[in-house]
């Protein structure tokens, strides 16, 4: 019989480190008699290698897997919740109640901030250069080599290649408030008797503790890249005065801190 206790479902935010924490939730369900998928499809819901399925063919997929006593390992970014909040949240909130949720959060919510942003902006430059989908992938991928397995050389190569312009985004910060505010306001309240975790308070050696495997090694975040160096000062200025503001005035009652 499935124990859904044990089961991990992680959400997350992206930049949070989920993909990090993934690993561990991962090697864990090993364990178990649970499903796995390949190995860079952390994300089931939002992942491209199962675009050819739509949501509800894949809460379909789900549910006909739990039947047979088989989980699908995977995480959630909250922020999809909300394209479609009567259906997919609805339906998420009622299948995993009796699962072992955990809700990751990083303390330091500035740095979940400028690293979307950096991230993005590289993103969106390269879709308006780059018209090969696989090209483009190669260069930078928010899950793939170009960040997750630490080679800063080629984030750094592509930014000098492709004449990034890193500038403040308005749309881009606004959507990102809305997308914190859901989270706190929406999943995390949907979930008061869950596991919440802050990124700050783990490690390796910690996760490898929580469940019981071995320390996991094909997930390394980068150390060496400063975001705030690629923008100008005035622009910078301009991104942390905006920032701030919204801090002193909403983010700071979740709990965040800043720098």
């Amino acid at each position: 019989m499935l124990n859904k206790k044990y089961c991990p479902i992680l959400i997350s935010m992206p930049r949070n480190g989920s993909t990090w924490v993934q690993s561990y939730v991962r090697a864990s369900y090993k364990n178990e008699d649970v499903m796995i998928p390949s190995k860079f499809s952390n994300e089931f819901f939002g992942s491209v290698e199962y675009d050819q399925l739509r949501l509800e063919e894949k809460i379909d997929l789900i549910e006909k897997l739990e039947k047979l006593d088989i989980v699908v390992s995977h995480k959630v970014f909250a922020d999809m919740f909300m394209d479609s909040p009567d259906m997919f949240f609805k339906w998420f909130k009622s299948f995993y109640k009796d699962y072992n949720i955990i809700l990751l959060r990083r303390r330091n919510i500035w740095k979940t901030y400028i690293s979307l942003l950096f991230h993005y902006t590289i993103q969106k430059h390269l879709q308006t250069t780059i018209s090969d989908v696989n090209e483009r992938a190669t260069l930078h991928t928010w899950t793939g080599k170009g960040i997750h397995e630490g080679n800063e050389d080629l984030i750094k190569s592509t930014i000098q290649t492709y004449k990034v312009p890193f500038i403040f985004n308005p749309k881009h910060f606004t959507s990102f408030a809305n997308k914190v505010r859901f989270y706190q306001d929406e999943v995390i309240a949907a979930f008061p008797d869950k596991w919440q975790m802050w990124l700050e308070d783990l490690s390796d050696e910690k996760l490898a503790k929580i469940f019981k495997v071995e320390i996991q090694k094909e997930v390394a975040p980068l150390k060496h890249l400063n975001y705030t160096t690629y923008y100008k000062p005035k622009e910078l200025k301009l991104i942390q005065d905006t920032f701030e503001e919204r801090f002193e005035n909403e983010f700071r009652f979740y709990g965040y801190e800043y720098k």
